[in-house]
């Protein structure tokens, strides 16, 4: 094995280039249910980013002096057999943990799931990463997640 197979073996699967603002967005559509599907807005916060600053930096390509604002497609993974919490949802962007749902927003989630008869089911959603700029050692951005996930009940039409 060569010496750059061992590289590229050691800094984990290939991930297809980012989307950048301006470039032509051709991103899948969610498997979400689509009562769940967001307005847009990327309401929903990611948390514990910070612990998976590497992976989002392997996602977006690296840091920049600008910093990114990317649209990208998020898997949204129960993790029952989590130890911390076993009602966790892990976010998954090109295989690559990038964090997890609140404890509040994973079984509000999984409740909504579960009302949609879809209880069991990996989806995918929209997210949004932003940040990421490196303007010299006293001046760096970190990654941060949102989706554009509702996870509120659609309110009730007529009588």
């Amino acid at each position: 094995m060569s010496f750059w197979s061992k590289v590229s073996d050691w800094l984990g699967p290939k991930i297809p280039p980012p989307v950048h603002p301006g470039a032509p967005i051709q991103l899948p559509t969610p498997t979400l249910p689509p009562a769940l599907h967001g307005d847009g807005s990327f309401s929903l916060a990611v948390v514990g980013e910070s612990q998976y600053q590497n992976a989002l930096d392997r996602v977006c390509g690296g840091r920049t002096r600008q910093g990114h604002n990317l649209m990208t497609i998020a898997s949204l993974v129960l993790e029952d057999a989590n130890p911390h919490d076993p009602m966790a949802v892990r976010i998954a962007i090109h295989g690559q943990t990038v964090g997890y749902l609140t404890r509040d927003k994973a079984r509000k989630y999984r409740q909504r799931l579960a009302e949609l008869g879809a209880a069991r089911a990996e989806t995918t959603c929209h997210a949004r990463i932003a940040g990421g700029w490196y303007r010299g050692s006293d001046d760096v951005g970190n990654y941060g997640v949102q989706l554009d996930v509702n996870l509120h009940k659609a309110p009730r039409r007529g009588p």
